[in-house]
């Protein structure tokens, strides 16, 4: 151990430290947390003590083989005050809020076999077992222990997801940076206290400054100035630097072709190595991509309260007619499975359920936001940007581009510059990018259906809940 730290974090470090269970885990955690406080106190000044300077320190943050950066310091020292806010005493969740995104992570590499699977599940997500054991050439037995595994391996999941457009709310998405570590507790604590119903999510990064809020706000006149005013009144009191989107269109793509199994990492597309050379679409419409689907948000359909909670269901190949008609049954809806079948196959056909692939394993390392700020004519060519990505999400806004992508091990220096070179070949107005995103809460729970008037088709609402 160290004997003395003349450091500011070091009591807030052994609180932590006391607060670990077991105790027997409690030197490993002292020794991890110290070694963030050197690292910090070496980017702040190259003053230490010899004590300092010959400090064993923990494998898995051996930062004096480091160079020095501002940004992890600062991002450490919040991680900190992260731990001893929440008061957290797990192990686990302490080495996780510290070491994210500075500690490379083992990976579930995916077999060839594995591949040949998720290229057809990416374009036809629900495919039966049966039919997709024809196209891969394989036995159905083979096909559906595969996905067992990859179910467990890597997150995968195969559901209908709705789309909220087509339910008469609006898409928003309020990128920040807020002013203060201070005024980021604050923000959180007002949301959580007040509980807005049409919020969908509230996501900070790992520094606890950069984050964004997402809301399905009812698609109507009255709801849309509340809510302007109140975003005016939040940017007021709390944040720094905003980004509001208002979302038109999404694109997703899922690219298994990168992914080379030799090797077990995905590779870099050729279309990324030059932005510069990417094209300018000159369709009306987002260029026809095999590997990239599309979404709009704006063309809103009549639908029950009994549709909405559907919708909203994520169902999935495991559920049965049996299942959904239980589930409505604890609503108080009662429906003869034919009845649901015929509702079900209305909500795909009018595109207010769709089915998504989603996975969360397999080689990645963090999830980054970049938010752009452009002109109409240049959106086209950002949309094209993200779809040469292994995964990711764009949304078309009103306000310009928002890129929600996966970074794979081994692309850190190539994201990096590629974030740099973004605001000099394209012509955009402003950029935020977030890293390293981590969810602190959710909404838009299924007994918002309440509040949906089905005779006159419109959202109800106080306007304290926008």
């Amino acid at each position: 151990m160290v004997g003395v730290i003349d450091h500011p974090l070091r009591k807030i470090a052994d609180r932590i430290v006391s607060r670990v269970k077991p105790k027997a885990e409690q030197d490993d955690t002292c020794r991890l947390l110290y070694s963030a406080i050197l690292f910090i106190k070496r980017v702040e000044t190259d003053d230490l003590t010899r004590e300092e300077k010959t400090y064993n320190s923990h494998p898995k943050l051996q930062f004096l083989k480091l160079a020095i950066s501002t940004e992890i310091a600062e991002s450490l020292r919040d991680r900190i005050r992260i731990l001893e806010e929440y008061r957290i005493r797990s192990v686990s969740r302490i080495q996780e809020i510290l070491l994210y995104g500075l500690e490379r992570t083992s990976h579930r590499s995916l077999t060839k076999d594995e591949i040949s699977i998720l290229n057809i599940l990416a374009e036809e997500p629900l495919i039966s077992s049966s039919r997709l054991a024809t196209r891969v050439k394989k036995s159905r037995y083979v096909v559906t222990n595969t996905i067992k595994r990859l179910e467990n391996d890597i997150g995968l999941r195969r559901l209908y997801s709705e789309n909220r457009g087509k339910l008469k709310l609006t898409i928003f998405s309020l990128v920040f940076r807020t002013q203060s570590f201070e005024a980021s507790q604050e923000f959180e604590a007002w949301v959580q206290q007040t509980q807005p119903p049409f919020l969908t999510s509230l996501v900070f990064d790992v520094s606890y400054r950069y984050g964004f809020i997402t809301y399905a706000i009812p698609t109507q006149q009255r709801a849309h100035r509340l809510f302007e005013d109140r975003v005016q009144q939040i940017d007021r009191t709390y944040m720094d630097q905003v980004h509001l989107h208002q979302v038109l269109e999404m694109y997703w793509n899922m690219r298994f072709d990168l992914y080379d199994h030799t090797v077990g990492q995905w590779r870099i597309p050729s279309e990324l190595e030059n932005l510069s050379e990417i094209p300018k679409p000159e369709e009306k419409r987002f260029p026809t991509i095999s590997y990239c689907n599309y979404v709009d948000l704006q063309s809103p359909v009549s639908f029950s309260r009994s549709d909405y909670l559907l919708a909203n269901m994520a169902i999935g190949p495991q559920h049965t007619l049996a299942d959904l008609q239980e589930f409505l049954e604890s609503y108080g809806w009662h429906f003869s499975k034919n009845a649901i079948w015929v509702h079900l196959n209305r909500l795909k056909k009018e595109a207010v359920i769709s089915p998504m692939l989603y996975f969360s394993g397999a080689g990645f390392e963090e999830f980054i936001c970049l938010s752009i700020y452009c002109k109409p004519d240049v959106k086209k060519q950002l949309q094209l940007l993200g779809s040469f990505f292994p995964a990711a999400f764009t949304y078309d806004t009103i306000q310009g581009v928002a890129i929600f992508l996966k970074r794979p091990t081994g692309w850190r220096g190539f994201i990096h510059k590629l974030i740099r070179d973004i605001p000099e070949i394209f012509e955009i107005e402003d950029l935020l990018v977030i890293h390293q995103e981590r969810n602190v809460g959710s909404g838009l729970q299924q007994n918002l259906y309440e509040r949906w008037n089905e005779k006159r088709q419109y959202w109800e609402f106080a306007d304290e809940e926008i």
